[in-house]
């Protein structure tokens, strides 16, 4: 009898226990960096560059082959989404973002400050449905008359077992498979 209830506390501990992931990128001048939980990949400032200037290769394409009929999946996405949005057993969300951003020229540099203000209003919405935001914290200085880039990101989220289970249930509820 002791030991089954000692398992119940066990798993009951698992299910609730909280588990956070915790998320840190940095870009400079010197390059960058992103950290996931202790481990940390770095990024030269040559390779920042050569992604902003968008020298992509296009990749022949391959002929498709001809698949076997397979069962489609159909998922109402605003139902999905409002279902989701509406629960109060969310993962919770904490987020610091510090953006210094410059152009040579001010005008550009004024109007992607509005730009930029607007588009994170709109990030925090859309993060808003599948977590509950307890902090939201970021700030936006434009440095005029020179070009530069610096961005610090501080992200933790907050799961546990139980959530993700309960969000899996929901996205499993409003999925229609038909042949």
């Amino acid at each position: 009898m002791n030991a089954l209830l000692i398992t119940i506390i066990i798993i009951l501990f698992i299910l609730f226990c909280p588990i956070p992931i915790i998320l840190k990128a940095n870009i400079n001048e010197d390059g960058g960096s992103l950290t996931l939980y202790k481990k940390t990949f770095n990024f030269p400032s040559s390779k920042i560059s050569t992604i902003t200037n968008g020298t992509f290769e296009k990749k022949p394409t391959k002929k498709p082959k001809k698949k076997k009929k397979k069962s489609k999946i159909k998922i109402d996405v605003l139902k999905l989404i409002s279902s989701i949005n509406s629960i109060k057993f969310k993962p919770t969300f904490r987020m610091k973002l510090n953006i210094q951003y410059g152009f040579e020229d001010a005008m550009i540099t004024g109007i992607s400050y509005g730009f930029i203000g607007s588009i994170l209003y709109f990030l925090k919405w859309i993060i808003d449905i599948p977590f509950k935001s307890k902090k939201y914290d970021f700030k936006i200085a434009p440095i005029f008359d020179k070009n530069i880039l610096l961005l610090f990101l501080d992200c933790i989220i907050w799961l546990n077992i139980a959530k993700i289970l309960y969000i899996m249930i929901i996205i499993i509820k409003n999925t229609k498979i038909s042949k």
